[in-house]
């Protein structure tokens, strides 16, 4: 169904072939760059003069341009006419992340690990910058022709101040953070990372975590914040599905921290495992001839052949246990 934004002027340099995108932010168009001989993506919008469109667009290009990273969509050009604003950005051919996961119907593991280490990294590095997102989910994570994450649309993203806190409800109810609904100040770094915790869920089940009939009922669970956990996921993933999704925003981590859990080196943590259960062969003492000397180690236990040394062996372990910051929920399990 065409809207007021399939009608627009041409754009010199382009040639517009068909709509790949849609929503209430405006429209994409797939666009052959005549001088390159390249395919990209425009997304267009309407201006239509009020101050709130003008400033999400403008914010917008402001975040893109200062961005630079393999993860992130890039803004190759912007234009505008008196009524259209178009952005050019590098086409993502593999469409979206929200479409690739229906299709396969859930990720494997292994396959979510990579994909989810690359959104985690783009993140990162837009916290780095000290810009939240503030609309992260699958719809906004596309794939390029060699199935890398882009991250994209930064329309509602801003960059804050060290120790700023917001206070609007920003983003998509079933991804946003249980602070998002209280109300109250809230740090917008931290609701991203919720954020992760529901789209890493999202990727291995392809469902969301949290729903409701309702808005009150989705609230209460986010809120409450339990979750079934996948079925068949390793231990490792569990973990950090449930640091990801921290009821406190306190005991949540930041995106580069949880880039350091061991579910994104499965190698390190299974040679940790096998270290700590490693059997050490002692060699054993030779007998002194000293008569003192003897008598000395007899007392330890210590002297070969007289069946109170000690016998080397594997130790007991403790099983890992989560992140303390994991542990917060005030609700019990499902």
């Amino acid at each position: 169904m065409e809207g007021p934004l399939d009608v627009h002027p041409s754009l010199d340099g382009y040639r517009f072939m068909y709509a790949i995108g849609r929503g209430g932010f405006g429209l994409v168009k797939l666009a052959w760059h005549l001088a390159s001989g390249k395919y990209v993506a425009v997304k267009i919008l309407l201006q239509d003069g009020s101050p709130s469109s003008s400033l999400s667009a403008q914010g917008e290009v402001v975040i893109l341009r200062s961005l630079w990273h393999d993860n992130i969509m890039r803004l190759l050009e912007k234009r505008h006419t008196e009524t259209h604003l178009f952005l050019v950005m590098e086409l993502a051919a593999r469409g979206s992340l929200y479409h690739y996961v229906q299709e396969q119907d859930g990720l494997a593991e292994d396959e979510a690990r990579a994909l989810f280490g690359q959104a985690l990294a783009a993140v990162s590095y837009c916290h780095g910058q000290r810009v939240a997102h503030w609309d992260l989910k699958l719809d906004n994570l596309l794939l390029d022709e060699h199935m890398n994450i882009k991250l994209a649309d930064f329309r509602l993203s801003l960059r804050l101040e060290q120790g700023t806190l917001v206070r609007d409800a920003c983003g998509t109810p079933e991804y946003c953070a249980p602070e998002v609904f209280l109300g109250e100040a809230y740090d917008a770094l931290k609701a991203d990372v919720w954020s992760l915790g529901v789209v890493l869920f999202a990727m291995l089940e392809a469902t969301l975590p949290f729903g409701g009939k309702d808005s009150e009922e989705l609230q209460d669970r986010v809120l409450c914040g339990t979750y079934v956990v996948p079925r068949g996921i390793s231990p490792a993933l569990q973990e950090l599905l449930a640091w990801l999704l921290t009821i406190d925003a306190s005991g949540r981590p930041s995106a580069e921290d949880a880039r350091t859990h061991s579910w994104f080196s499965p190698g390190r943590e299974a040679a940790q495992e096998h270290e700590e259960g490693a059997v050490t062969l002692l060699q054993p003492l030779g007998i002194p001839r000293d008569l003192e000397a003897r008598e000395y180690l007899v007392g330890l236990g210590l002297l070969p052949g007289t069946g109170t040394e000690g016998t080397p062996g594997p130790q007991s372990q403790d099983s890992m246990s989560l992140p303390k910051s994991s542990q917060n929920s005030k609700c019990p399990p499902p």
